[in-house]
């Protein structure tokens, strides 16, 4: 509907800068506040999901050359459906150990660690100026 800025780039690290509060919001939940505050915030997270994905598929596609988009494209799915299984291996049993709570509270301050690197990263900002 919106249609991001005009900096693909920045549309996704607000999708980002979005999730992040949500995810520490979805830490704190209980029972009593689970319609309040945790379905809101995962609907925000849905939200925030969105504004990162479409404009990383549109840079991807207008940066990668069209004879290698189905390679990069089948890379990048492969990539993407691996880490499920992945991060539940490793997510299960530290759950399991620190509680889901601060499951949340750490992959948030890691994306608040990622967040102003990617931000300060030149060729990450710059990266849909490349030509395919």
């Amino acid at each position: 509907m919106w249609g991001g800025f005009k900096k693909r780039m920045g549309t996704a690290l607000l999708g980002l800068m979005l999730m992040i509060p949500c995810s520490v919001a979805v830490g704190f939940t209980y029972p009593a506040i689970f319609y309040t505050t945790t379905v809101p915030a995962m609907l925000l997270m849905g939200v925030g999901t969105a504004l990162v994905s479409a404009p990383l598929a549109a840079i991807m596609n207008s940066v990668v050359a069209r004879d290698m988009q189905g390679r990069v494209f089948s890379l990048y799915s492969s990539v993407v459906a691996s880490a499920v299984p992945l991060g539940l291996v490793i997510g299960g049993p530290v759950a399991d150990w620190l509680g889901i709570r601060s499951l949340y509270w750490i992959a948030s301050a890691a994306w608040l660690i990622i967040l102003p690197l990617a931000m300060l990263s030149k060729s990450l900002m710059n990266l849909e100026n490349q030509k395919a």
